[in-house]
């Protein structure tokens, strides 16, 4: 919960073997790939973690998937009111193949919400 970003790496692999890496904490997608790219050359393992979010977040975090040791993106799944439809988790493997957006976060309005309702009439 300490590390925050970039600049947090060098200090960690005095500590840490690994570092969560939260893109809340580290303020964005290019935030937490310049957390993530600084904590692999000290040598740490890295984990994408996340909040209790939306699916837009968790969504934004799995693009980063690929240059992680360790997922935890499951903070959408906790929250029963998720007004989006984003990235899946099925037997431990994130999948975009229901996205209805083809390109970009990949993320939809879940329809039959309030929130949804409300932007699209």
């Amino acid at each position: 919960e300490s590390f925050h970003g970039a600049a947090d790496a060098a200090i960690a692999a005095e500590c840490f073997h690994g570092v969560n890496v939260k893109l809340v904490k580290t303020g964005g997608v290019i935030g937490a790939l310049e957390a993530l790219k600084a904590a692999k050359s000290q040598g740490l393992k890295t984990m994408l973690g996340c909040m209790l979010e939306t699916s837009i977040l968790i969504s934004a975090a799995a693009h980063l998937a690929p240059l992680c040791d360790y997922l935890d993106l499951d903070g959408n799944l906790l929250i029963t009111n998720d007004p989006y439809v984003g990235v899946t988790a099925e037997k431990g493997l994130l999948s975009f193949s229901t996205s209805p957006e083809p390109i970009g976060l990949r993320v939809a309005p879940r329809r039959g919400n309030s929130f949804s309702e409300s932007i699209n009439p």
